[in-house]
């Protein structure tokens, strides 16, 4: 005689036998994050932008660390891709950048055809590209700092993180008018996010600690991936 299994949802609470909850329709599966599964997901949730978007906006405002640990422990139903929200608040920031010329102006410089010189030029005009970097390099330092989560998770979060201090970003720019890129306002919120989420398996003094030195690498990686491929561009042209 098979006995019926009942689970708890992870989005509502209702408990069913079902493979979907009947309340929410939250899957009863909570699988690991995967790298591939995120991508599946990617471009039907990013065609729809409001798929959850306003739940995931007010989740991460609210209460960041709760909403992304939800997020990992198998609680999705109302919270958007998370490669996908990253994807619109980055661009989002970067357009307002741009139309606002925060980061529109030259440097000064003596020898216009220098490295450091073409090096922010290259920078400004691939900002958002480089910029969507920092979710793996911040992924690399997770794994390293935070054993917890896999990458893939680590992933996942640092998407929301990326994200969600875009859309902030988006409006702090209009006020704090300084480049995204060096804005501490915008790491400020960065290192706020991956506390709330961190600390949670570390003492608060902890959980700072190494979410600074997680930045700290990102910070470092941001600028030595572009110079290291325009040293490569310039080797091969000679």
């Amino acid at each position: 005689m098979n006995e019926s299994i009942h689970v708890t949802c992870l989005n509502c609470g209702h408990e069913f036998q079902t493979a979907f909850c009947p309340d929410c329709g939250q899957s009863a599966s909570t699988r690991k994050i995967t790298l591939k599964g995120m991508l599946e997901h990617l471009t039907f949730e990013t065609i729809q932008a409001n798929r959850g978007f306003l739940h995931t906006f007010i989740g991460l405002t609210k209460s960041a660390g709760g909403t992304i640990a939800g997020y990992l422990a198998g609680k999705r139903m109302s919270i958007q891709n998370p490669i996908g929200y990253a994807l619109i608040g980055v661009t989002i920031m970067t357009i307002i950048d741009i139309k606002t010329g925060i980061s529109s102006g030259a440097p000064r410089s003596s020898e216009t055809e220098s490295f450091a010189y073409n090096l922010a030029k290259f920078m400004r005009q691939n900002a958002k590209n480089f910029w969507l970097l920092n979710i793996l390099y911040y992924s690399i330092g997770g794994a390293l700092f935070f054993r917890r989560y896999s990458f893939a998770e680590h992933l996942a979060a640092n998407s929301f993180i990326i994200g969600h201090s875009a859309f902030l970003m988006s409006l702090v720019i209009l006020v704090y008018k300084q480049p995204f890129i060096v804005n501490p306002v915008m790491y400020f919120i960065i290192i706020t996010m991956m506390v709330l989420l961190h600390r949670r398996d570390h003492h608060l003094g902890s959980a700072i600690f190494l979410s600074f030195l997680n930045i700290l690498f990102g910070f470092l990686m941001f600028f030595f991936v572009p110079a290291m491929f325009m040293m490569v561009v310039r080797s091969v042209r000679g």
